[in-house]
């Protein structure tokens, strides 16, 4: 992204601050005590039971140059590696439905991403340019595989895309979830209005300090949303939330917030790369962030692709309709 654009996006940050700012207020002149309540009210201070859980696997730190990374890892050494990378707010519990159905035919590693969960959280914004947090790749060859089947999601998929096209020799197969190729996703903020309107939040994100106290002020209840595909009770549990709003009392939420201001420093020319290995693309109809247009256009850069269309999901289709889910991939995996 130019300099020109990067000082416009920051422009509309303001604004939209501001509008947030006005509308907060309005809201606590409405409701005074049920703010500060809010305010008042303390995540868990200890971490919930799901996230002791054994059989998700089991919980090990890997230390490489620049980054100590958390990762849960589960099933035999001896079968092929499946790497899975999250996104925004997530860490590696949101693949848990995938751990507990690929850990007998695979090898499961669900990484806690640089600045997420209880892996290495640097404070500086270019820690989080995408040709540091590539840098992933060497863990493939730390956990002893040659290669990997890598499953990633949202903005885990655009450190995928850019694995795959830096190192395509150590992925096998590569499994996307509502997340469009990086030149796409470009290409679309810079032609479709409805993307742009979609894509709100990275705007609100590059604004210091407002994103945070939003957050908490809402006592973490946008978790509830976010993590449950955009849908409030959908398929997450109250114990689940609470392992979220667990693990963000703990660590905070602005050293995930740099890898969305890292991602103005993008630009389609150094992203723009064919990606020749046997792709699926899972994409939920109903994204709230993200426009279903961008599964075809993700055909551009990915030859190899099939894709597969999931009616009433949204965003968060491995959690939404996990079963679905993890027969696709199955069937994906299957093939020859």
């Amino acid at each position: 992204m130019t300099g020109i654009q990067k000082y416009k996006y920051q422009i509309v940050g303001i604004s939209y601050a501001i509008c947030v700012i006005f509308r907060l207020l309005w809201k606590f002149v409405r409701h005074p005590i049920q703010y500060v309540r809010l305010l008042a009210k303390k995540p868990p201070s200890t971490r919930p039971e799901c996230l002791l859980d054994e059989s998700f696997g089991t919980h090990q730190f890997i230390q490489l140059k620049d980054v100590k990374w958390h990762c849960v890892s589960k099933g035999n050494k001896d079968k092929p590696l499946m790497l899975f990378l999250h996104s925004f707010p997530d860490f590696w519990f949101v693949w848990r439905h995938q751990i507990k159905e690929f850990s007998q035919r695979y090898r499961t590693v669900a990484i806690d991403l640089k600045g997420f969960g209880d892996s290495d959280k640097p404070s500086e914004i270019t820690a989080y340019l995408t040709s540091k947090i590539r840098k992933i790749a060497n863990l493939v060859r730390a956990l002893n595989y040659k290669s990997c089947i890598l499953v990633a999601h949202d903005f885990g998929g655009t450190v995928a895309y850019h694995v795959a096209t830096e190192f395509p020799e150590l992925v096998d197969k590569l499994i996307i979830l509502n997340s469009p190729h990086p030149a796409a996703f470009l290409e679309s903020i810079e032609k479709r209005s409805s993307q742009r309107a979609k894509s709100w939040y990275m705007v609100l994100f590059q604004v210091p300090y407002l994103p945070e106290i939003l957050i908490r002020v809402f006592d973490y209840e946008f978790l509830r949303c976010m993590c449950g595909g955009g849908r409030l009770g959908s398929a997450v549990t109250d114990e689940e939330i609470q392992a979220y709003r667990y693990m963000y009392s703990k660590h905070g939420f602005s050293k995930q917030l740099n890898m969305y201001k890292a991602a103005l420093s993008y630009r389609k020319d150094t992203v723009s790369t064919e990606i020749d290995i046997p792709s699926l693309i899972i994409w939920g109809r109903d994204d709230s962030f993200l426009d279903t247009k961008l599964a075809e256009m993700n055909k551009t850069y990915l030859p190899k692709m099939k894709t597969k269309l999931l009616d009433d999901v949204g965003h968060w289709p491995h959690i939404d309709k996990a079963d679905e889910v993890n027969t696709a991939i199955q069937d994906f995996l299957d093939e020859k």
